[in-house]
């Protein structure tokens, strides 16, 4: 029995101002813990109602796209607890804060040939399974990351399943953390207990093993350091629109966000092509980088794209 908690219950269907009246003696972390309970309570509710006694594999399997329009329904086929606040929780105790919330972990995991973090080796495990809310159960994350390994190696309907549903960003950050992994297993105890710094230096070093060769266009530049770029064309239309202020449209397009909303259109181009680490693409890439904007000069009596050619 909870008398605060049947108190807090008791006075929601009130107004704002009799409710805090009613609840004036309780502390503010008292309150706080309530309206977790509740809220809990409330989004449990609305997942059993969603569900509504149906198998999510079987769902999943036969038409996709209700699941992944759903985000309950879909947290729930992948394990994930569908309540924020407890899933960035347990998301900050296994990466010691270095990720505050589940979103910031996967997209950091998938980007890690842009960018490394010193993530410990439960957190890419907790990628791998899909950030399911291990706090939530009697399951430990390593029972949970071997049954996971077992059935994509199997593809059991519930891997499958669970595989329609991911998005992008997250079947990336679960790609590199499955080469990772292994690797990682394999340190020292030294090794996992490193500085900061040196450790980042191993986990690049590591990613620069398991990952793989970048593209041979790429690996050309980083051995021979020579400068590269892309040469762009300014079509008639946009220079007509805006010529006059070019510089400015084309920073913006740069940073405008490509579907699915992922990345910027600059990542989209060059930053996102793999080069085996973050010290390639910043210490050699980024620095021999060059825009080539050649001037042009229209023959109005031919089509656009018959007169670039020429």
């Amino acid at each position: 029995m909870d008398p605060n908690l049947e108190l807090y219950k008791s006075v929601l269907h009130l107004g704002v101002a009799d409710r805090r009246q009613r609840l004036q003696h309780l502390p503010r972390s008292e309150l706080s813990r309530l309206h977790i309970i509740v809220t809990r309570e409330k989004q449990a509710q609305r997942l059993e109602e969603l569900i509504a006694g149906r198998d999510l594999v079987q769902l999943a399997l036969t038409d996709p796209s209700e699941v992944i329009e759903c985000t309950p329904l879909k947290y729930a086929l992948l394990g994930r607890t569908t309540y924020s606040y407890d899933e960035d929780e347990m998301v900050s105790r296994i990466t010691n804060n270095i990720a505050r919330s589940s979103q910031i972990l996967v997209d950091t995991i998938a980007r890690f040939d842009q960018v490394t973090k010193p993530f410990r080796l439960d957190a890419l495990k907790l990628v791998y399974c899909d950030i399911y809310y291990v706090d939530g159960g009697n399951a430990t994350l390593q029972e949970i990351f071997e049954a996971r390994l077992q059935e994509e190696e199997l593809q059991t309907p519930a891997e499958q399943a669970r595989e329609l549903v991911r998005y992008n960003a997250l079947k990336r950050a679960r790609r590199n953390a499955k080469w990772m992994i292994p690797a990682m297993e394999r340190l020292s105890e030294e090794e996992q207990a490193q500085p900061t710094h040196e450790y980042m230096e191993t986990l690049q070093r590591i990613w620069k093993q398991v990952s793989p060769a970048p593209p041979p266009w790429i690996q050309k530049i980083l051995d021979t350091r020579q400068q590269w770029g892309f040469i762009y064309y300014l079509p008639r239309e946009a220079n007509q629109k805006y010529g006059s202020d070019w510089e400015s449209v084309w920073a913006r397009i740069k940073d405008s966000m490509a579907p699915p909303a992922e990345r910027n259109m600059g990542d989209a181009t060059w930053w996102s092509i793999h080069c085996q680490g973050e010290d390639n693409r910043r210490k050699v890439l980024e620095p021999l980088l060059t825009e080539d904007w050649p001037k042009f000069y229209p023959n109005d009596s031919l089509a656009e794209d018959e007169d670039f050619r020429r």
